[in-house]
């Protein structure tokens, strides 16, 4: 892992909890907080519970002690477009990023920054192409070392970056 790092995990994991919240809003999600990637085992206080978002005007609603995810618009905009999306991860893998064009995992352009209502737009609209839904994963080529997985299940979103990861690493 790069220097930059420094041992560090970065990145972040939402799950959608329909079934669990008051009206039963599709697109209320759980996220890690912002700063957790450091933390060898999370709280719930680590938490926090995303009640609404409109990513195309940078708006978000949470509950809970922590801050939200500066990417948590990024899953909003993935489960409000793939409604049968429950999990959604967020890392940061060099080994795949930097390998992300030649291993034809579908990419978002260098020139949008991340946590934008631009970078929001580009999600929605790549995630509806079915190879991007089937291969369930992108790259963020604007946010260095991003990727985004995303799945029905924990082990359907977590896939594709083991699967990418030992393409690029005995590539």
């Amino acid at each position: 892992m790069p220097g930059r790092y420094q041992g560090y995990g970065f990145g972040n994991l939402s799950q959608r909890l329909t079934a669990f919240t008051p009206a039963h809003n599709p697109n209320c999600f759980l996220i890690t907080g912002t700063q957790t990637g450091a933390l060898a085992h999370l709280r719930s206080a680590d938490y926090a519970l995303v009640t609404n978002a409109c990513p195309t005007q940078n708006q978000l609603t949470a509950e809970g002690l922590a801050a939200p995810s500066s990417e948590a618009l990024s899953h909003a905009v993935i489960y409000q477009t793939l409604p049968h999306i429950n999990f959604v991860f967020h890392v940061h893998c060099p080994t795949i990023w930097q390998l992300s064009q030649q291993l034809a995992i579908p990419c978002l352009p260098a020139s949008l920054a991340y946590g934008t209502p631009a970078m929001a737009t580009a999600i929605a609209s790549i995630i509806k192409d079915k190879q991007v839904q089937t291969q369930g994963i992108i790259s963020m080529l604007g946010h260095e070392d991003g990727l985004i997985s995303f799945g029905e299940t924990a082990e359907k979103a977590g896939w594709p970056l083991i699967h990418y990861w030992l393409l690029a690493d005995n590539g």
